[in-house]
C-alpha cells in the first residue's frame, strides 16, 4: 500500500526481510496505529523503517525490506 500507484503496470513487491522489537505489550481490543517510512532506496530494493504505537506509546519499531519485481515473472517461477 505505501507504493500504490507508484510503481510501473505490472510490478510489485515482495518482503525480503523483517526485523522488529515488541517493546510493549497491549491489552486485547487496544486501537494500535502502525506507521512504515521509507528510509533508502537501492535499486529494486526498498528499505522502510516501522514502528507500532497504542496512543502515543511505541509498543514496537524494526525495519522491514523489500524487494521491487515483475508479478508476471515471478509468478511464473513459482509454478
Amino acid at each position: 500500500a505505501a507504493l500504490a500507484g507508484r510503481l510501473p503496470d505490472g510490478d510489485g513487491t515482495v518482503g525480503i526481510s523483517l526485523s522488529i522489537s515488541h517493546d510493549k505489550a497491549s491489552a486485547m481490543g487496544a486501537q494500535i496505529r502502525a506507521e512504515a517510512k521509507v528510509s533508502a532506496v537501492d535499486g529494486r530494493k526498498i528499505s522502510y523503517e516501522v514502528a507500532a504505537y497504542e496512543g502515543d506509546t511505541c509498543i514496537g519499531k524494526g525495519t522491514h525490506e523489500r524487494f521491487v519485481i515483475n508479478n508476471e515473472k515471478f509468478m511464473s517461477k513459482l509454478k
